[in-house]
């Protein structure tokens, strides 16, 4: 069985002005920040099952929503498990947790302490 534990999902729109410039900036040159469902399907051809996840990282100018991710899933419940995002930085992070898995059905976490400015052992997480 061939499981792919790091897939992304997102649409242009989830980056801001900025997070797009730096991205360019990172590959030297433009950057096609679209991941269309379609085209991330269409890779999913030659795996079993795959994990899902976008990115709430306003510190670097991405967020994804989550509703965004659980809704792609659910159409392919045999290979796609959803994981949500959550940013600790913001107030409503726990909130977002818990709808996001009693609510939206999400299985797992997707945190980034480098994008999202925040040191892994932060109190809050705990």
């Amino acid at each position: 069985m061939i499981v792919d534990c790091h897939t992304h999902i997102w649409r242009a729109e989830h980056w801001s002005a900025e997070g797009a410039g730096d991205s360019a900036r990172a590959r030297a040159g433009p950057i096609d920040l679209e991941v269309t469902r379609e085209a991330h399907w269409q890779a999913m051809e030659v795996v079993d099952r795959a994990i899902v996840f976008g990115l709430r990282a306003q510190h670097v100018g991405i967020v994804v929503p989550n509703d965004f991710v659980a809704d792609y899933v659910k159409r392919h419940p045999d290979k796609l498990i959803g994981f949500t995002s959550i940013d600790p930085n913001e107030s409503d992070y726990m909130d977002e947790l818990h709808r996001s898995v009693e609510d939206l059905g999400l299985r797992g976490v997707k945190l980034g302490p480098i994008y999202q400015n925040y040191h892994p052992m932060d109190e809050r997480l705990s």
